[in-house]
Formats: C-alpha cells, structure tokens, sequence
C-alpha cells in the first residue's frame, strides 16, 4: 500500500466517519443532554465496535468466502431490535427526572460503552464497509498484517476524533442554548426508530429478489 493509496483510505474514513448515522446520532444526543465527559465511554464504545468489526471482516477475506445472505440478515435483524430498543427506551426516558447518582455514574459508564459497542458491531453496514475497503488496500501478503492494523487503528482514531469534535461543538451549543433535554431525547429515539424501520425494509427486499 503506498502513501497515496493510504492517504485516499483515510479520505474515505474522514467521509464515513463525518456522514450521519446510529453512531454519531447516539454521540450527538448523549452530548447535548450530558455533556462531552459523559460521552466519552460510548465513543470508546463505538471504537471497540468497529475493531471487532474489523476482524470479522478480516477473517471472512482470509478464508476466502463473503459473509453468507443469512448471517448478514441475521446481524442486520439483531442491530434493528437493538436500534429499535434504544429508540424506545429514550423516548420512554425523556419523560422521567435527568437527574443521575454519582454511584449509578460508575454503571452507566459501562453501559454507555456497551450500547456504542453494540451500535458499532450490529450495524451491518459496518462490516460491508469493511469487505469492501480491504480487498483494495490489502495487496500484498508481505505487508498484510502491518497494514491491517494501520488501516484499522487509522478508522478508529479518525472516527473517534470526530465524534469526539461533534461532542465538543454539540456541548458548546448545549451551554449557550437553553436544550430540552426531554425534546432531543425523544427525537433522537423516533430516528433510531427510523433507522430500524430502514434496517428492516432493506432486509426485506433482500429477502424479495
């Protein structure tokens, strides 16, 4: 992989990374009803996702085969439910006290962590992104392990960080606006649901043809 190919595969990152979807939304929400500290664990979350993303679509390009139309289905089903989950439990949360005790903080962390993992592993998406960059920039079987791992850390640190600058900014609003917290997390659990209705009719077609 020369430097031109890298710098291009990092273009495609920073593109993938900054176009809305379940993950930035999760991030933007968390941001402007908790602020940037309580957003770090669910984008460290999300980092874990796509690493392990990374490996199941690296093992599928090893042993020479694609992912199968029903495990693909299967993963897409399971992040719809999850989408669908979140989507319910915030629009149900929205109407209860925001307030949080410091030794809930500690398990919600955790929590947070999970939910970006699960956002990040269960979206299909993901793991198409995946077997479909590889095959271009993991040429050449002298370097295969080395640019494996470049190519991974390099997505996870450029998502990272824009997730971690839409938190920031997301914040900064959040400070000079007055945000109804109960409005932004009900909005933010009807476009999960969306996203899950999304999930569902692309399976369904799938299914069609």
């Amino acid at each position: 992989m020369t430097n031109i190919d890298f710098v291009g595969y990092l273009a495609v990152c920073i593109i993938a990374a900054g176009t809305p979807g379940p993950g930035t939304l999760a991030v933007i929400n968390q941001s402007l009803t908790k602020g940037v500290k309580r957003t770090v664990p669910l984008i460290v979350g999300i980092g874990l996702g796509l690493a392990c993303a990374s490996v199941i679509a690296i093992g599928s390009l090893l042993y020479s085969y694609t992912i199968s139309p029903w495990a693909y289905q299967l993963i897409g089903l399971c992040g719809a439910c999850y989408l669908c989950y979140l989507g319910l439990k915030l629009i149900v949360s929205s109407n209860k006290s925001m307030d949080i005790v410091s030794e809930e903080g500690v398990l919600a962390n955790s929590s947070l962590a999970l939910q970006g993992f699960y956002i990040s592993l269960l979206n299909p998406k993901t793991i198409l992104f995946f077997l479909a960059i590889y095959p271009v920039y993991l040429n050449s079987t002298s370097t295969f392990s080395v640019n494996f791992i470049n190519l991974t850390v390099s997505l996870v640190l450029i998502t990272a960080t824009i997730h971690t600058v839409y938190s920031v900014l997301c914040a900064k609003v959040a400070k000079i606006i007055k945000i109804n917290t109960g409005l932004i997390m009900r909005v933010t659990g009807i476009i999960f649901l969306v996203f899950a209705i999304m999930i569902v009719s692309e399976i369904i077609r799938g299914l069609a043809i």
